[in-house]
């Protein structure tokens, strides 16, 4: 947790999750609105961005990657606590009725307690017994990262293309959304 000695890169990328992105989001989202699958699906994927990518892709462009994995169970906690919220201002309080909290809280705690628990550990134990070992470990698990997220995506985009395909003219619609977010 080093890397989050300071407060101003949290706050600054909780206020850039929580206040800046939110209105782009659901001002984009008017896009598909009429689409209730569409919009409550372009709601989770740009309120609820996969932090892990976020990591990746910062530590490929030069960033801040260790301060942005400190932050990311903030991140990840602000994000649950606030999707609600936004999902009842973007697509109205029957869409809250439709989503379902279980998996949710099962995936917090599967994804981010757990391994926050045993990364505390890790690091604990590290820090009792420091080895050279243990940066070389540090070293091949923060190089594997990008394989790592490009074997999950692969798995994820293979799991779902023959759904997506079937979609294709649908989800067509979103393309200039996305594009639009991008910029």
């Amino acid at each position: 947790m080093r890397a989050l000695t300071g407060t101003r890169f949290p706050v600054v990328v909780l206020v850039a999750n929580a206040v800046v992105v939110p209105p782009v989001a659901i001002g984009l989202s008017r896009w598909v609105a009429d689409d209730r699958g569409l919009l409550v699906g372009v709601l989770l994927v740009l309120l609820t961005p996969c932090i892990d990518y976020v990591v990746v892709f910062t530590g490929l462009a030069g960033g801040a990657r260790a301060q942005m994995l400190a932050a990311t169970p903030l991140l990840m906690v602000a994000q649950m606590l606030l999707l609600p919220g936004y999902l009842w201002l973007a697509a109205g309080p029957e869409v809250l009725a439709v989503v379902e909290a279980g998996p949710f809280l099962h995936a917090f705690l599967v994804l981010v307690l757990a391994p926050l628990a045993a990364a505390a550990l890790v690091q604990g134990l590290r820090r009792r017994r420091p080895t050279g070992r243990a940066a070389r470990v540090e070293g091949a698990v923060a190089g594997a990262m990008v394989p790592l997220m490009a074997a999950t995506l692969t798995a994820v985009v293979g799991s779902q293309i023959a759904a997506v395909g079937a979609q294709a003219l649908t989800l067509v619609r979103l393309v200039p959304l996305y594009l639009a977010f991008v910029v």
